[in-house]
């Protein structure tokens, strides 16, 4: 995937940038109705106009790295259970943009 924002406000300049993002992901099946979802994306920001806290001649570069992994269980045809694990790391050339983090997530998704 590749995107652009690139607004034609001088002011807005700061928020200017173009990425990229790759998102390979797996399925397996360990019966009929448990199952997971396993994937990676990183991705790629190189902000036009963002200047970096440490060197003000360079601007933002972020590398960003999650790591997403989901169980499910299908406890009727329309009707499955959820729980997804989610790691964030963004990695950048300005230190105050540097963060890590976890999520746990759950729920029931109903089909219809």
């Amino acid at each position: 995937e590749y995107s652009k924002n690139d607004s034609n406000d001088s002011y807005q300049d700061y928020y200017d940038y173009w990425l990229y993002r790759v998102r390979p992901s797996f399925m397996f099946f360990f019966t009929k109705k448990f199952y997971t979802d396993v994937g990676i994306i990183y991705k790629y920001t190189h902000y036009k106009d963002r200047r970096s806290t440490e060197d003000s001649e360079k601007t933002e570069r972020d590398h960003t790295y999650i790591l997403i992994s989901s169980l499910y269980y299908d406890l009727t045809k329309n009707l499955t259970f959820g729980v997804t694990y989610s790691y964030s790391e963004n990695q950048s050339n300005d230190p105050f943009q540097k963060y890590s983090g976890s999520i746990v997530s759950g729920g029931l998704y109903y089909n219809f």
